[in-house]
């Protein structure tokens, strides 16, 4: 199995245009327990440009053969991740379109957690993501991560914006 960090899963992810702001969270329960994922969504848009001019790829992701689970431990307060999905990945660029499919991704590396109202911060080898919790009740879990990251290489700048969304179950 692929060991892919959240960053390069997230550039898969194309959920839609919607933004996370607009969402009032669901919380009625804790996160402690381990969750079954029930689907994977991705969307957004990576802009290259290179000496003046700017090329944009817009990508959409959805997960299929999801298998995998997050477990939150109380104390201390950490995550671990098992398991796998495959999604199939939808890109455009200069108004051609594309698919191919990727398998056998992992979700994310173990952890530690902080959960603060509505936001939820992960950690993992050094790296801190932020994401938004949508709903938590007693049985379900919608997590949103919304990620900017800009990167500069050879005289490209590289811009990408990702929004997942996770949907998850718990294990009873």
């Amino acid at each position: 199995m692929k060991k892919i960090n959240l960053f390069i899963i997230a550039t898969f992810f194309v959920l839609c245009s919607c933004s996370t702001e607009d969402v009032a969270p669901e919380i009625s329960s804790d996160i402690i327990g381990t969750w079954i994922a029930t689907s994977v969504d991705y969307g957004g848009q990576t802009v290259t440009e290179v000496s003046g001019e700017s090329l944009t790829n817009t990508f959409t992701g959805e997960g299929y053969d999801i298998d995998f689970t997050v477990t939150f431990n109380d104390s201390p307060k950490t995550y671990i991740s098992d398991g796998s999905y495959s999604i199939h990945l939808t890109n455009t660029v200069l108004g051609q379109t594309f698919t191919e499919d990727v398998e056998n991704v992992e979700f994310l590396e173990n952890g530690s957690w902080e959960q603060n109202g509505n936001r939820l911060i992960i950690e993992s080898q050094g790296e801190e993501t932020e994401g938004t919790i949508e709903k938590l009740t007693q049985d379900e879990f919608v997590l949103f991560v919304e990620s900017i990251e800009d990167l500069s290489e050879q005289g490209a700048t590289i811009t990408s914006t990702i929004v997942v969304k996770v949907t998850f179950t718990r294990k009873k």
